[in-house]
């Protein structure tokens, strides 16, 4: 469904603006901060309640993340595969562009908390 707003002022038009229900969309779910110990596999979730045109990607620290064999894309989640503390600690954010009108919407931040796997080695005591 498409709508024609157009604002008045003493019955001159000022401005023309069409929106449409695709326009209007919202995280459902949003990506949310996790625990996780190095080394392990995590998904951070993301999508929105409108996926009609719509088009996915990850940013870490306002930077567009880029697809690699260890962190990628997975339809509209991001898979980090063998968590890095150096490597994977910061902001994490979903953007979702809806291609037919450009308007993009950002995520909430979602940070992983990286512990360091403790591993006890019992013939060294």
């Amino acid at each position: 469904m498409c709508v024609m707003c157009i604002s008045r002022v003493r019955g001159a038009v000022l401005t023309t603006k069409y929106t449409s229900s695709q326009d209007s969309f919202y995280f459902d779910p949003a990506p949310v901060s996790q625990v996780v110990v190095e080394g392990e596999d995590v998904r951070l979730r993301c999508d929105v309640s409108n996926r009609q045109f719509i088009k996915f990607y990850w940013t870490l620290d306002d930077r567009t993340l880029a697809n690699t064999s260890r962190r990628y894309q997975d339809g509209s989640d991001l898979r980090i595969l063998s968590v890095n503390r150096t490597l994977d600690t910061g902001s994490f954010r979903c953007v979702a562009v809806n291609v037919s009108t450009g308007i993009a919407v950002r995520s909430g931040q979602a940070q992983l908390t990286v512990y360091c796997k403790f591993v006890t080695d019992s013939s060294s005591i």
